[in-house]
């Protein structure tokens, strides 16, 4: 018997409206039924956060190559991820203050008193928009993966989204990290920050190695120049930022 969907009002006869997807069994809102669904989202074999989570450990270059060619049904949605992974990890930098743990451990006499104002308030900045932050700083990654791989059949939209897996699994990594050194290690925030780059060059190199069919050592020598362009990138955008702004509210 055919009844309209929902969604789209188009009249059908199966499961699954032909129009726009939408299962054509709706119930009414429900507590369990929203409780259901976060479980759902969070945890379904396929598609599910911790699925994703999962297969970005055991074989990222595989999601990644997999998600590129058309295999995207099976994958979490990489934007939502880096989405839900970015706003995890800035309330807890935010809530343990790690941008100004971090400024506090650097030796000040490294750099000049206006510079060292700068770091500060850069700081500052990360710690109260750092989700904005992360995010527009994907578009920077994926250029720098787009110089580092010119010559590659990739275009832009799709190292957007090879950086944007890479950005969201790392952002995992980092919480969990960060969370071990807040409360095991609650005076190494800068060890462990330093040790992070090098999980993610190392981390990096295994993805770009899959995606980009190179050897292992070549993908591992541009991750090392890809960190440090994105470093040096990163803190010239920061700094200059901040520098406009005290030019302008000044």
């Amino acid at each position: 018997m055919n009844k309209a969907c929902l969604n789209c009002g188009t009249e059908n006869d199966s499961k699954f409206c032909k129009e726009c997807g939408q299962s054509m069994n709706i119930h009414r809102l429900t507590v369990g039924h929203i409780l259901h669904e976060i479980s759902h989202y969070f945890t379904h074999a396929d598609k599910g956060l911790i699925y994703i989570i999962k297969e970005m450990f055991i074989r990222p270059g595989t999601v990644v190559e997999e998600y590129i060619a058309g295999k995207r049904k099976k994958y979490f949605n990489p934007y939502t991820f880096l989405l839900l992974c970015s706003t995890i990890s800035a309330y807890i930098y935010w809530k343990i203050k790690y941008y100004s743990n971090i400024s506090i451990q650097q030796s000040p006499s490294k750099s000049g008193a206006e510079m060292s104002k700068l770091m500060t308030q850069t700081s500052v900045l990360m710690e109260q928009y750092g989700k904005v932050v992360t995010l527009l700083m994907l578009p920077v990654l994926a250029a720098i993966s787009l110089l580092f791989y010119v010559r590659r059949n990739y275009n832009y939209a799709e190292h957007l989204t090879i950086q944007t897996f890479i950005l969201a699994q790392t952002s995992v990594i980092n919480i969990i990290a960060t969370l071990i050194s807040y409360y095991a290690f609650p005076n190494s925030y800068f060890v462990f920050n330093s040790i992070f780059q090098l999980v993610f060059v190392f981390y990096l190199s295994i993805v770009f190695s899959k995606v980009f069919k190179e050897h292992y050592l070549m993908s591992f020598l541009k991750s090392i120049g890809f960190t440090l362009v994105f470093i040096i990138a990163y803190w010239v955008i920061a700094l200059t930022g901040v520098s406009l702004y005290n030019q302008l509210t000044h």
